[in-house]
């Protein structure tokens, strides 16, 4: 046990802003699988939906001006490589919450650190909303104790990123039910004796020097590897490779976007050709135009089905 106590804060080997000096391919990485609100997702939707719920958007813009993705912002937290607490990356958008913070009226985004010092007027707030809700289990909270719920919510995900207990990325023993809780990094060592535990928690300290290497050949072998131990775990409760390379595929196309940009074409190509008969390339063009768009909406349809299992 000791030794995975050593192992762990050198995850944070060097806690240089490797990634904002170099940019190493970071597609495979978005392929470690990670257990959010009980289901197993690729760490690129993962990423994807954790600052979209923290901040609204995704990319974000850090202090600096670079834009972070989803999936550069997780491998960013895993390894501390930014002063995230000290980005304004967390969403306020209530204004007469802000107001009523002391915070900045003409922003909405917040680091944690300004946060940290409005917690008791946040959780005054969202006591005020419980009792509320207990008193009217059907009333309308509102709004301002409502909001004040959200953000503590946004910064309860913050933090259990920045401790890394957000990331599960391990599956549970073997027998475990396909429902149970996967693990973070943290509790490796208690569910597993170390000569299973060990080499994962080796992967990942291997994984923080290819980021740092700025080597994409190395990045994606290590994280390759990093995979097949995460999978040894458990190999019955791990995704097979063609269901994570399926909702990697449906994030990459977004087909839903695609589809509307078809449709908006061949809407537009369609009006300016239906004058001209069918020997018009425009109404011609537009038709394929809304077709590719409906097999597209179709593709969409059956991804997200599969998917969602």
């Amino acid at each position: 046990m000791k030794t995975h106590l050593l192992l762990l804060p050198m995850l944070s080997l060097a806690c240089v802003p490797a990634l904002q000096a170099a940019s190493p391919d970071l597609r495979p990485w978005e392929s470690v699988v990670v257990q959010d609100s009980g289901r197993r997702k690729p760490m690129q939707t993962f990423g994807h939906e954790v600052l979209v719920n923290l901040s609204g958007r995704d990319p974000v813009a850090a202090i600096d001006g670079t834009q972070v993705g989803g999936s550069e912002f997780t491998v960013s937290m895993l390894y501390a490589t930014r002063d995230w607490a000290g980005e304004p990356l967390i969403l306020v958008s209530h204004r007469p919450l802000v107001g009523q913070l002391g915070l900045e009226a003409t922003r909405k985004r917040f680091s944690r650190k300004e946060l940290d010092g409005v917690m008791p007027q946040l959780e005054q707030l969202s006591r005020e909303g419980a009792a509320m809700r207990r008193a009217d289990p059907e009333g309308a909270l509102p709004a301002l104790n409502s909001e004040a719920q959200t953000v503590l919510q946004r910064i309860a995900l913050f933090d259990s990123l920045a401790d890394t207990s957000a990331f599960k990325i391990a599956p549970p023993p073997p027998g475990s039910p396909e429902t149970a809780t996967w693990l973070g990094i943290a509790e490796l060592g208690a569910a597993y004796p170390p000569a299973t535990s060990l080499p994962v928690l080796k992967r990942l300290r291997a994984l923080n020097s290819a980021l740092r290497s700025d080597d994409s050949t190395v990045l994606a072998g290590t994280v390759s590897a990093l995979i097949d131990d995460l999978r040894a775990l458990t190999p019955a409760l791990y995704p097979p490779v063609r269901t994570v390379e399926r909702e990697l595929f449906y994030n990459r196309l977004r087909p839903f976007d695609s589809a509307m940009w078809l449709f908006a074409a061949g809407t537009l190509l369609v009006a300016a050709g239906a004058r001209h008969g069918w020997r018009r390339w425009p109404l011609r063009a537009g038709l394929a135009s809304s077709v590719a768009g409906f097999v597209i909406m179709v593709v969409g349809i059956t991804l997200r089905v599969l998917i969602a299992g």
